[in-house]
């Protein structure tokens, strides 16, 4: 083995999963009718493209997600909720998780990479002030600040 340091660029040319169809297209926030009732620990509503197209309406209370229609199905978390709505995004998403894991079998940080790296896309770092608030941040999504501006 060499003696010299990897670079965090050859990192991310390695870890590339750009063969790999990604499991979504978008998720976006909806906003309910100002007439509907809502239940009493509803907390916001999302509306998620699949990359096949499907359209999935998605609501979130304090015991999880699920979806809108006759079948509702709890779930505590999103994405066990759409693998069991969707077979094309369940596939989707194994198929990820796989490229993940071939890529990197032991999940080992390459040297020099911070963990909270992770956390946010790089834009972030770059311009912070025209990045939006995370959801756990905003008040909007349910949020409580993400312990900014507190002791």
């Amino acid at each position: 083995m060499s003696n010299s340091c990897p670079k965090l660029g050859s990192f991310y040319e390695f870890f590339s999963l750009s063969h790999l169809t990604p499991p979504l297209q978008f998720i976006r926030r909806e906003t309910r009718k100002v007439d509907e009732v809502l239940p009493n620990d509803y907390l916001f509503s999302l509306e998620v493209k699949l990359f096949n197209g499907k359209l999935v309406l998605v609501e979130a209370c304090r015991k999880g997600f699920h979806n809108t229609g006759k079948h509702g199905i709890l779930c505590h978390n999103l994405v066990d909720l759409l693998r069991q709505l969707s077979r094309a995004f369940d596939n989707a998403y194994n198929e990820l998780m796989k490229g993940f894991l071939e890529r990197n079998k032991f999940g080992n940080l390459p040297y020099g990479l911070r963990a909270n790296t992770w956390l946010v896309p790089p834009v972030v770092a770059q311009m912070p002030s025209i990045f939006p608030s995370l959801p756990v941040e905003d008040d909007k999504w349910g949020g409580n600040g993400g312990g900014l501006g507190r002791d």
